[in-house]
């Protein structure tokens, strides 16, 4: 099992063994590994895992979903920011827009966070525009829709197989 400190220091030692980087604590180690691109990262989990005594699958998540969490602030404020680049851009790629939240929040949040934020945003806004369409069509009727049995099992059938984060 992977400890936290463990992780840090064997990253370290690979940081000073293959770059003759000397870094003194884990935020230094997590930005410096934040700032390395694909290519400059291959091989490194098989790498740190061989001084863990650890395959490289388990040490790179165990970097990812435990490690660097700890650098990232909580994702409170985050979903009413990503809305309004969203907004602001409605023409804009995912990863588009993932780049200029991130470039604008810089060391606080993980692409793979903001990833999973925005496609809840995008289930809920495709949830809505059904429902929106579905009211539409039966504009010029009298009904409630919380009245009609119907309606409101389309709606929790739909929302219920839609949105896998709720």
């Amino acid at each position: 099992s992977l400890e936290k400190d463990k992780l840090g220091q064997a990253i370290r030692k690979y940081l000073k063994k293959n770059l003759s980087l000397e870094l003194n604590t884990d935020k230094e180690v997590f930005d410096h590994l934040e700032q390395m691109n694909k290519i400059e990262k291959r091989g490194i989990w098989q790498m740190i895992g061989e001084i863990l005594n650890v395959d490289a699958e388990t040490t790179k998540n165990f970097y990812h979903n435990t490690w660097c969490r700890q650098f990232y602030d909580k994702l409170g404020g985050c979903q009413k920011k990503l809305r309004q680049i969203m907004d602001l851009n409605p023409t804009a790629s995912s990863s588009n827009i993932i780049d200029i939240f991130i470039s604008q929040n810089v060391g606080t949040y993980s692409r793979r966070q903001i990833s999973q934020i925005m496609y809840k945003i995008r289930q809920q806004q495709k949830n809505n525009n059904y429902e929106v369409k579905i009211l539409e069509k039966l504009e010029g009727f009298s009904i409630s829709i919380n009245d009609c049995v119907i309606l409101s099992d389309i709606f929790k059938t739909h929302n219920e197989t839609n949105s896998i984060f709720e």
